[in-house]
């Protein structure tokens, strides 16, 4: 006698993966100051079971042609993710090759006052892995 499977036992695999159970890409960022948005470009992450070291954050940059927007000095940056982490989020200051940890509030942060060009790491924690994201600013 044959045993019969329930449907709803073949359809589980099919729902989870339509509604993106277990993503096999860390979740976008989207930055601001003010209302004008910061490009971000993914960096390093271990997701699920796959991780990716990208070259370093500058190489990086250049490798995507990265076009550095123009923020006042002072201003105040924000971030949002797609989905929040659920555990550490941080933000490096990167000069001369070494990470400075930038002070964060509510997601966002303040620019610096002094003009120049900054290079900026953000990095979030969630169940799946964690990620970096790389971005530039030039302050004026």
């Amino acid at each position: 006698m044959q045993k019969k499977i329930p449907k709803l036992l073949l359809t589980l695999p099919l729902v989870a993966l339509l509604t993106g159970c277990g993503s096999s890409a860390p979740p976008d960022v989207e930055i601001h100051v003010q209302q004008q948005p910061i490009p971000v470009v993914q960096g390093s992450y271990c997701w699920s079971d796959k991780c990716v070291d990208k070259i370093d954050y500058v190489s990086l940059l250049k490798e995507t042609n990265y076009n550095t927007p123009t923020v006042s000095t002072g201003s105040k940056l924000s971030f949002d993710f797609a989905a929040q982490p659920k555990k550490d989020v941080a933000l490096h200051l990167v000069q001369n090759h070494e990470l400075t940890e930038v002070d964060i509030q509510q997601n966002s942060f303040t620019v610096p006052k002094q003009t120049g060009t900054y290079l900026y790491v953000l990095s979030g924690r969630w169940n799946q892995g964690s990620s970096d994201y790389v971005f530039q600013i030039k302050v004026q």
